[in-house]
């Protein structure tokens, strides 16, 4: 199985989709003074915007990169 694909096979293809997205925008677009989020951030962010409830990140850094 590839690598990428047995990473994420626990998230739905749509939260896929959401979080990939998330690491994409740039943190200025929400009035955060940084040049791009963190994987931690991005945790954080997930799990507050309910795209997932719960999260690591060790299973976000690969989608984020």
């Amino acid at each position: 199985m590839n690598q990428e694909l047995a990473d994420h096979s626990f998230f739905p293809p749509e939260e896929v989709a959401e979080i990939k997205a998330l690491a994409c925008q740039l943190p200025a677009e929400r009035g955060i003074p940084l040049s791009r989020f963190s994987i931690t951030e991005i945790v954080r962010e997930v799990i507050s915007r309910a795209i997932a409830p719960s999260v690591s990140d060790s299973s976000i850094s690969p989608m984020a990169t």
